[in-house]
C-alpha cells in the first residue's frame, strides 16, 4: 500500500526560486500523512549526503593511491566497493518518492550495515578503518527508524568487533587485504573529517532542523488547540447564559400564569398579567388593548409602569402611566399606527431602535394630532391577542433599552401572551356562561312563580292548612295568620310569641318563597328539631314542584284529549248546522261555561265591512299625503 498522493509540483516566475524549486522536487514524498512528508524529505536528503559520503571514500582510496600508500590493484578494490552504494542510494530515493518508505528505510540500514561490515571483514579486520562508517550507519537507523535502533545497530557493531579481534587473536582469521600503516593514518585522517561533516554537521542539522519544525508546527498546534479550547469555553459561557436566560423567561412566563390563575374578573385579570408582565419581563412599561365589540376602536384596559432606578422590574400602580397611555386610552383601527398594524396583520410588530419606534411613534402622533417625543422608550413589541381565528386584542411592551427585545425574550414574550390570550378567552367564556345561567335561572324561576300562580288560580283560593294533634283542617286561625304576616322567616328561626314557642320555615321551591310552615310548642326547640325541620321544609319544596307538575301534565293531557275527541266530533258531522251545533256544545261543555253561542255572517255584511274598511284606508292616506305636502 503506497504512502503517497500525487500532487503536482508548484512552479513559480522567479528565477532565483528555481534551484529551490529543484531541490524541492529532488527530496520532497508526497502524501497526506505529514511524518511520512517529513521522513521522506529527511531520508531523501541523506540518500544524497550518502551518496556524496562514499565517492569521497572511493576518492580517499585513489588519493591514498597516488600519494603511494596503496598500490594499484588494491586501490582499485577499495575505491570500487564504496562506489556499489551509489546506485543503491538513488533506488532508495526513487522508491521513497514512490511510497515504499516505511520498506526502504529499514532496508537501506541493513545493507549499509552489512555492506560496512564486509568491508571491515576484508580490509583489516578489527584495525579497519571502515569501522568508523558504523557512526553514519547508527545515525541513520536512530534518526529515521527509531531511537532504540541505534542501540541494536551499536550492540551489533561492537559484538561483531569483539568476534574478529577474537578470531584474530586465536589465529581462525585474518584479513584478506592488509593496507599499510601510512594508508590507515591518511585514511582514519580523512574519514575523521567526512564523519564530523556528515554525522556531526549535516546530520545533526537536518535532525535539530526536522526537531525546530516539529516543535514550530507543535506550537501552532497547541495555539490552535488553546484559540479553539477558548472559543469552546466562550460557547459553553455564551450557551450556559442563554439557558439561563431562556430559564428565566419560562419562570418569568410561570410566574405570569400563576399569577393570573384562578381571576374570574376581566379587569382584575388584566391588571394583573399587566403587573406581572412588567415585573417578571423588567420591561419598562406594559400596555393590554382589547377591540370594541363593533371592530372599530382599540381601548386600553390595564397599564403598568416600572419604577424609575429599581432594579428587578418593581412595578408601582401609583406611578402614572406614560403620555402614550394617557393620550391613547381610544385608538381607531383605521387611523396608522404600530399597533392598528398588528390588529391589520394579526402578526407582532417590532420597533428595536429609537428610529424605527420615532417612525411609528410619527405616525401615531400625527393621526392623534399630538407631537410629543417619547425620549425614554427606546424599543416597542406589541403582540397580537388571538381567539377563534380574530384578533381580540394587542399586548403592547415597552423598554428604555435599544434593541431589548431579542429572538429568546421575542419567542418567551410570544408564549406568555399565548397564555394571556387563553386566561382571557376562559374569563370572557365563564361571564358568558354566568350570563347565561342567570338568565335560564331566571327563566325558570318565572316558569315556576308562573305555574303556582295558574295553579292557586284553578282553586282560586290561598292554601292553608292547620292540625291541631287530631285532625288536619283547612284555614288559619287569625292569630297565626297575624303571626305568619308580622314575622316572615327567611330561613329556620325560632322565636316566642304568645307565651309559645314557635318555629318557623320558609317553603322555596327554586328559590322563590311560596310560603311557611309554623310550629307552635311549650317548650323551646332543640338544635336536632331545626335540623328535622329544615331537612323536612326541603324535601317538602321538592315534593310540592313534583306535584304541580304532574298535576299541570294531567290538565295538559286532558285538554289534548278534550280537544281531540272535540275535533273528531265536529269532523263526523257532513251538514254544516250539525257541524255548527256540535262545535258549540262540545265547547261550551269543555270550557264550562254557561252559555255558548256561534254565528255566521251573511255574504251582503260581510262585503260592506270589507268595503267600509277599504274607503276608510283610502282617506287615511290622503290625509298623510296631504300632510307631508303642506309640511313640505
Amino acid at each position: 500500500m503506497k504512502d503517497q498522493t500525487a500532487v503536482v509540483p508548484r512552479t513559480t516566475g522567479d528565477p532565483g526560486a528555481a534551484p529551490l524549486n529543484w531541490w524541492e522536487r529532488l527530496v520532497r514524498v508526497e502524501s497526506s500523512d505529514p511524518d511520512i512528508v517529513r521522513q521522506g524529505r529527511v531520508f531523501n536528503i541523506l540518500m544524497l549526503i550518502s551518496t556524496g559520503l562514499v565517492i569521497y571514500v572511493s576518492a580517499v582510496f585513489v588519493i591514498s593511491y597516488l600519494l603511494g600508500y596503496l598500490d594499484l590493484s588494491t586501490a582499485l578494490i577499495a575505491a570500487a566497493f564504496p562506489l556499489a552504494f551509489v546506485p543503491a542510494s538513488l533506488l532508495a530515493i526513487v522508491s521513497a518518492k514512490r511510497g515504499y518508505l516505511r520498506r526502504v528505510v529499514p532496508l537501506y540500514v541493513w545493507a549499509n550495515f552489512v555492506g560496512i561490515a564486509i568491508a571491515c571483514f576484508i580490509f583489516d579486520g578489527p584495525t579497519s578503518v571502515a569501522w568508523l562508517l558504523f557512526l553514519w550507519t547508527t545515525t541513520v537507523a536512530g534518526t529515521l527508524i527509531a531511537p532504540r535502533y541505534s542501540l541494536l545497530i551499536t550492540a551489533l557493531v561492537v559484538g561483531y568487533y569483539v568476534l574478529l579481534l577474537g578470531a584474530a587473536q586465536l589465529g581462525l582469521y585474518s584479513a584478506p587485504i592488509a593496507l599499510t600503516t601510512e594508508a590507515k593514518i591518511f585514511q582514519i585522517f580523512a574519514l575523521v573529517i567526512a564523519m564530523l561533516i556528515t554525522t556531526a554537521g549535516l546530520l545533526t542539522y537536518l535532525n535539530m532542523s526536522s526537531l525546530n519544525s516539529t516543535l514550530g508546527n507543535l506550537v501552532v498546534v497547541t495555539q490552535d488547540l488553546e484559540r479553539s479550547q477558548q472559543e469552546l469555553e466562550q460557547r459553553v459561557e455564551d450557551r450556559t447564559l442563554a439557558l439561563q436566560e431562556r430559564a428565566t423567561q419560562f419562570r418569568a412566563i410561570v410566574g405570569v400564569g400563576q399569577g393570573t390563575t384562578g381571576i374570574t374578573d376581566l379587569e382584575e385579570l388584566l391588571q394583573a398579567a399587566a403587573d406581572l408582565i412588567c415585573t417578571n419581563f423588567g420591561v419598562t412599561h406594559v400596555g393590554i388593548y382589547l377591540v370594541d365589540d363593533v371592530h372599530e376602536h382599540l381601548r386600553l384596559r390595564a397599564t403598568s409602569a416600572a419604577v424609575p432606578g429599581t432594579e428587578g422590574g418593581a412595578v408601582a400602580p401609583l406611578v402614572p402611566a406614560p403620555n402614550r397611555f394617557e393620550r391613547w386610552q381610544n385608538l381607531r383601527l383605521g387611523d396608522p399606527g404600530l399597533l392598528q398594524s398588528v390588529v391589520a396583520t394579526a402578526r407582532p410588530r417590532l420597533a428595536s431602535t429609537p428610529a424605527e419606534f420615532a417612525r411609528w411613534q410619527g405616525q401615531a402622533d400625527a393621526a392623534s394630532g399630538n407631537i410629543t417625543p417619547w425620549v425614554e422608550i427606546r424599543s416597542e413589541l406589541a403582540l397580537p391577542l388571538e381567539a377563534g381565528g380574530r384578533i381580540m386584542g394587542v399586548l403592547d411592551i415597552l423598554s428604555a433599552q435599544v434593541e431589548a427585545f431579542d429572538q429568546g425574550a421575542r419567542e418567551a414574550l410570544s408564549l406568555m401572551a399565548n397564555n394571556l390570550e387563553a386566561a382571557i378567552e376562559n374569563v370572557l367564556l365563564l361571564g358568558r356562561m354566568q350570563e347565561s345561567l342567570i338568565r335560564l335561572e331566571k327563566y325558570e324561576e318565572e316558569d315556576v312563580v308562573r305555574g303556582w300562580r295558574m295553579a292557586l288560580a284553578r282553586r282560586n283560593q290561598r292554601l292553608d292548612y292547620a292540625y291541631d294533634r287530631l285532625v288536619v283542617r283547612p284555614g288559619l286561625p287569625e292569630d297565626l295568620s297575624q303571626l305568619v304576616e308580622d314575622h316572615p322567616p327567611s330561613r329556620v328561626e325560632t322565636l316566642e310569641y304568645a307565651g309559645s314557642h314557635w318555629l318557623m320555615a320558609p317553603l322555596r321551591v327554586q328559590q322563590r318563597l311560596l310560603g311557611t310552615l309554623t310550629f307552635e310548642s311549650p317548650r323551646p326547640w332543640t338544635a336536632d328539631q331545626r335540623r328535622l325541620a329544615e331537612t323536612v321544609v326541603d324535601q317538602l319544596g321538592l315534593a310540592l314542584e313534583n306535584a304541580r307538575l304532574l298535576e299541570d301534565t294531567r290538565l295538559s293531557a286532558q285538554r289534548e284529549r278534550a280537544r281531540g275527541e272535540i275535533v273528531g266530533r265536529v269532523r263526523g258531522s257532513v251538514q254544516i248546522d250539525a257541524v255548527l251545533r256540535s262545535a258549540v256544545e262540545e265547547l261550551g261543555r269543555a270550557l264550562q261555561v254557561e252559555r255558548a253561542r256561534i254565528q255566521l255572517l251573511p255574504p251582503r255584511q260581510e262585503t260592506a265591512r270589507q268595503e267600509a274598511a277599504q274607503q276608510n284606508g283610502a282617506r287615511q292616506d290622503a290625509a298623510a299625503i296631504n300632510g307631508a305636502k303642506t309640511g313640505g
